[in-house]
C-alpha cells in the first residue's frame, strides 16, 4: 500500500536534480540581464517556465507515489472483487444468530468507516459498495439522524438490516418510513421495564411488508410474564425467522408460516400459552429453546404429544438449570419420524431424571445405533437410525451422578434397546447406561483408557462392561476392546459369549507388554473366536461422533 524506503530515496534524488535544473535556469536568465547584448535566446522561455518548473520540483514525488501505489497488486484487483473481500471482512451482522450472539452493529460502522478512510481508491469503491451500508442503526438523537440518512442513501435499493430501540421515537419513525419496504431483518431491543410497555402497546411501527427475519430482545433476564405485543397494522406475509430473547413475550405475526424459532433465556413462561403458540407453527422447520422456566411452581400438566409439528427437521433444547420446563418437551411434542433432537447444557441428563415417554416418540423407533461416551469433556449419548432421525445429549462430565437412574427411567422409556446392532461404551459409568437387553445388537466397542497411566482403572472398568454384556447381549458376535494391556483378551471366554466369532484388541505400541506384538497387528485363533491385536499410533483417536450429529457451526444455530 505505501512506499519503501527505497522508493522514498529515489523520489528524494529525482526532486534534487529537479532543483538542480531550476538553478542553472536561473543563472541563465540573471547573466542575461546583467549583459543584454549577449542575452540568451532561450532566457525569456526559461524564465516564462521558471513557476512550472518549481511547481514540478515540489508535486513530482507525490505524482510518482501515486503512481508506484497503483502499480501495487491490491490496487490491481477488480472494483467488484474488491468489493467483496470489503463485503468478508465485516463483522456478523445476520440478525438470524441473534439467539445466541447479539449484532455487532457498532462494530459494522467502525469496520465500513475504517475502510473508507485507507485511501481514495478505496474509498471511492466502499462508497460504490451498497451491500457495505445495509446494516442501519436508529437515530436516537438529533445528531445520530443525519449518519443514518447517509447510511440509507448508500445502501441503494439493497434490503436492510435494522436495529431499533422499543417503542420507536419520531426520528426512527421519519427514517424508516420512506424505506419500510426494504427492512429484511429487524432487532427491537426492549425496555428493562418492559411490562408498562406490553400493557400499553400500540402500532408505533411503519409497515415493513418483506420482513423476514424479526428479533425481540432485552440486554438482561426479564422476570415479567408473557403478554400479546403489537407491532404492526399488518403482519408481515413472508415473515419466517423470530427470536425472542430475554423477555417473554409474543408479536401478533402470522405464526403459520414460521421455519424457524428461537426462544431463549425467558423467566415466568407460562407453558399452556408456551404449547397454544407452538401448535400454531405447524411449518416450523427448526425450533430452538433454552432455559425456560416455568411461570408457576404447581407441577405442569400436558396431554402427551398434544403439539403436532409436522415439518420439523431439527429441535434443539439448552438447559443450563435442571429446573426448567424443557424436559417436558419430548413428551408433549409430536415429532416427526426424521426429526435430529439435540440437548445441550450441564444439568441436561439430570432434567430428565425421572422423566418416561410413554408412548415412545416414534422418531427414535428406528434407532439401530448407540454411542455412551464419558469423555474427559462431556458426557454424551448419540443415537442414530437409516430414517435420517437423530438423537444427541451433550452434558458435563460424569463421575458421581447416579447415572443408573436415568438409565432406568428415562433411557428404557426413549430407545429401542432390542432394535440396537451397533453400540459403543467409553470409559467407566457408561456401561449404566445400558437399561434393557439387546437381542440385536451385532457390534459392541468398549473403550476405556489406552495409555499404560491408565491400566489399573482400565481394567475394572472394562470387567463391569463385560459383565453387562454378558447380562444384555451374550450372544453378540463381533467385539472391540480398547485398552491399556494385551492381557484384556483373558477376560473375555467363549463360553462367557458362544456367539462370538470376531474379537480386536486395541493399543498403543508402547505400552505392549509382549516382544511378538511390537511388529503390527497379531491374529490367534481361540476355538471358533478370532482374536486380533492391533497397534495404535501415538496420536489414534476413535471416531465416535455419528455422521450429522453435531451442529455445522453453533450449538444453538439453525
Amino acid at each position: 500500500m505505501f512506499l519503501g524506503d527505497t522508493d522514498q530515496l529515489i523520489l528524494t534524488k529525482h526532486a534534487a536534480q529537479i532543483r538542480h535544473e531550476t538553478t542553472l535556469r536561473l543563472g541563465t536568465c540573471r547573466a542575461s540581464e546583467k549583459c543584454p547584448n549577449h542575452r540568451h535566446p532561450h532566457s525569456e522561455q526559461a524564465a516564462s517556465q521558471l513557476p512550472e518548473v518549481n511547481h514540478s520540483a515540489i508535486t513530482s514525488p507525490f505524482n510518482m507515489s501515486e503512481a508506484l501505489n497503483d502499480l501495487l497488486p491490491i490496487h490491481r484487483l477488480p472494483t467488484e472483487l474488491l468489493s467483496m473481500v470489503f463485503a468478508r471482512s465485516l463483522p456478523c451482522s445476520d440478525f438470524s444468530s441473534s439467539g445466541y450472539v447479539d449484532p455487532d452493529v457498532a462494530g459494522v460502522r467502525r469496520a465500513v468507516l475504517s475502510i473508507s478512510s485507507v485511501c481514495r481508491q478505496w474509498r471511492s469503491v466502499a462508497y460504490g459498495s451498497p451491500s457495505l451500508w445495509t446494516v442501519v442503526e436508529t437515530p436516537a438523537s438529533v445528531e445520530s439522524q443525519t449518519s443514518t440518512q447517509e447510511y440509507l442513501g448508500l445502501s441503494g435499493r439493497m434490503p436492510l438490516c435494522v436495529s431499533s430501540q422499543y417503542p420507536p421515537n419520531g426520528l426512527t419513525m421519519a427514517s424508516l418510513a420512506p424505506h419500510a419496504d426494504r427492512i429484511h431483518q429487524l432487532y427491537l431491543e426492549l425496555p428493562e421495564e418492559s411490562l408498562p410497555i406490553f400493557r400499553n402497546a400500540v402500532q408505533l411501527l411503519p409497515p415493513v411488508p418483506n420482513l423476514e427475519c424479526l428479533v425481540l430482545a432485552a440486554r438482561n433476564y426479564q422476570y415479567a410474564q408473557g403478554s400479546r405485543l403489537s407491532l404492526l397494522a399488518r403482519p408481515p406475509r413472508h415473515l419466517r425467522v423470530l427470536i425472542i430473547k430475554n423477555v417473554w413475550c409474543y408479536p401478533e405475526i402470522l405464526y403459520g408460516r414460521l421455519t424457524h424459532l428461537n426462544i431463549s433465556r425467558c423467566m415466568k413462561v407460562h407453558f399452556p400459552s408456551l404449547l397454544t403458540l407452538l401448535g400454531r407453527c405447524t411449518a416450523l422447520e427448526s425450533l430452538v429453546l433454552v432455559d425456560l422456566h416455568n411461570a408457576t411452581s404447581r407441577p405442569l400438566e400436558a396431554a402427551p404429544a398434544s403439539v403436532h409439528l409436522p415439518a420439523l427437521r431439527t429441535l434443539t433444547l439448552g438447559m443450563s438449570s435442571h429446573v426448567t420446563l424443557l424436559q417436558h418437551m419430548l413428551s408433549v411434542l409430536a415429532l416427526p419420524p426424521t426429526v435430529t433432537v439435540r440437548v445441550f447444557g450441564k444439568r441436561a441428563l439430570r432434567s430428565f431424571m425421572l422423566l418416561q415417554l410413554s408412548p415412545p416418540p416414534p422418531f427414535a423407533a428406528t434407532f439401530d445405533t448407540l454411542v455412551f461416551d464419558n469423555g474427559p469433556e462431556a458426557c454424551t449419548i448419540q443415537a442414530s437410525g437409516p430414517s435420517d432421525s437423530r438423537l444427541l445429549f451433550d452434558n458435563e462430565r460424569v463421575d458421581t451422578f447416579p447415572i443408573h437412574w436415568v438409565s432406568r427411567e428415562f433411557l428404557a422409556s426413549l430407545l429401542p434397546f432390542a432394535r440396537i446392532k451397533r453400540l459403543t461404551l467409553r470409559r467407566r459409568l457408561t456401561d449404566t447406561f445400558v437399561a434393557a437387553d439387546m437381542p440385536s445388537l451385532e457390534f459392541v466397542r468398549l473403550i476405556g483408557g489406552y495409555t499404560v497411566d491408565d491400566e489399573e482403572h482400565d481394567r475394572g472398568w472394562i470387567e463391569k462392561a463385560l459383565g453387562v454384556a454378558k447380562a444384555r447381549f451374550p450372544h453378540v458376535p463381533e467385539m472391540e476392546v480398547w485398552s491399556a494391556s494385551p492381557a484384556i483378551a483373558s477376560l473375555i471366554q467363549p463360553e462367557d459369549f458362544p456367539s462370538l466369532r470376531k474379537l480386536t484388541i486395541c493399543h498403543l505400541k508402547s505400552a505392549w507388554t509382549t516382544g511378538e506384538l511390537q511388529g503390527g497387528p497379531v491374529s490367534a485363533t481361540r476355538g471358533a473366536l478370532d482374536v486380533c491385536f492391533r497397534v495404535l499410533d501415538a496420536a489414534e483417536e476413535p471416531v465416535l461422533d455419528l455422521p450429522g450429529i453435531r451442529p455445522a457451526g453453533h450449538r444453538y444455530g439453525w
